[in-house]
């Protein structure tokens, strides 16, 4: 068990086989409905922490049974869920693709390997995925959103440096491994990828065949275009100095109550984004950062409420929640800004 950022977990229990096929077959359901929708293509997401993420990694994945162990039975679950995703949208009508998002490693103690997920890749491409995107880490090590801070201890041992291009695009040098490894099979690298210039040396390197953009779509949905039709080199940088605390409460930076405020008020924001503008709303970057977080604490409750009475784990439907909350965390934080603001006048 962990307590990712400040969250509360529940404690987490072992899928029963009925559960997995179930859940085998609803991703396969999920894709065909994508495809009906008139989507281009789905893709599963292995990475990160979640559900088939957890089970590719030894340290969540203590099963004994065929969906535990050896790397083959961890990746059991994946596979099967590719499978049967493509089967659900072949056919008669245009391709439809069908991906994955694997972690290059998830940089913990006990959790996938680097050369493991190189393995997985190739099973992957023997499976048909029509790409893979490499990303890494997870939320009790958030590589994914902090870039080489989160697995600054590996530079030395991976020949990693300091470079702009490191700093952007931090998953390059591992996804390079994998991209050898797949030789049939297109491979998206995302991770912190801001500028142009970056952007075309990993192209043009050879080390991946598609760039992934997250973040910065969120306050800027319309980014790509801009930046193929030549109107900016640089795509904004939210996670930076694009969004910051409120003035009272910067001090925070300095310790690592902090560096977890903010980078969780800033994923609120990032989650609020989508919400908006699938709302019909435009994204805006004039926010509270603090009110970004209560926000998204309070829809995913509303969210979670649908879950009651349901056999589910999570931040809000477990009623022994256990460790400090983020929102205790953010009010605490709060009390003592203003304390030290009331101090200064």
């Amino acid at each position: 068990k962990s307590q990712p950022i400040g969250v509360p977990m529940g404690d987490p229990r072992a899928m029963t086989l009925g559960e997995i096929r179930d859940a085998v077959t609803r991703f396969a359901t999920a894709a065909k409905v994508c495809r009906d929708a008139g989507f281009d293509g789905v893709q599963l997401h292995a990475a990160h922490g979640y559900l088939l993420s957890s089970f590719l990694a030894p340290r969540a994945n203590r099963r004994t049974d065929e969906y535990g162990g050896t790397l083959d039975n961890r990746a059991r679950f994946l596979l099967e869920a590719v499978k049967e995703a493509k089967q659900a949208v072949s056919g008669a009508g245009p391709p439809f693709a069908v991906g994955v998002k694997l972690n290059c490693s998830d940089f913990l103690k006990g959790g996938l390997e680097h050369d493991e997920a190189i393995q997985v890749a190739r099973w992957l491409e023997d499976a048909g995925v029509d790409f893979i995107e490499v990303s890494g880490g997870s939320y009790e090590n958030p590589s994914m959103m902090l870039g080489p801070e989160a697995f600054k201890d590996m530079t030395s041992v991976r020949g990693l440096g300091t470079s702009t291009q490191i700093r952007e695009a931090y998953f390059l040098h591992f996804a390079k491994d994998i991209k050898a490894a797949v030789p049939r099979t297109p491979v998206m690298v995302t991770g912190g990828f801001r500028s142009k210039q970056v952007m075309e040396a990993a192209l043009a390197g050879g080390d991946a065949d598609m760039i992934g953009l997250g973040r910065p779509l969120c306050g800027m949905p319309d980014a790509c275009k801009r930046m193929l039709k030549g109107e900016l080199d640089v795509l904004p940088r939210y996670e930076g100095e694009d969004l910051r605390l409120p003035w009272y409460l910067r001090w925070l930076q300095y310790v690592m109550v902090g560096n977890l405020l903010k980078l969780g008020a800033t994923q609120a924001w990032t989650y609020n984004s989508i919400i908006r503008m699938g709302q019909g709303k435009a994204p805006t970057t004039q926010v509270n950062l603090l009110g970004e977080l209560q926000a998204f604490q309070k829809h995913d409750e509303g969210k979670a409420a649908v879950l009651n009475n349901l056999d589910t784990v999570g931040s809000h439907t477990n009623p022994e929640k256990k460790g400090v909350s983020t929102l205790v965390v953010v009010m605490a934080a709060v009390a003592i800004g203003l304390a030290a603001r009331k101090a200064l006048r």
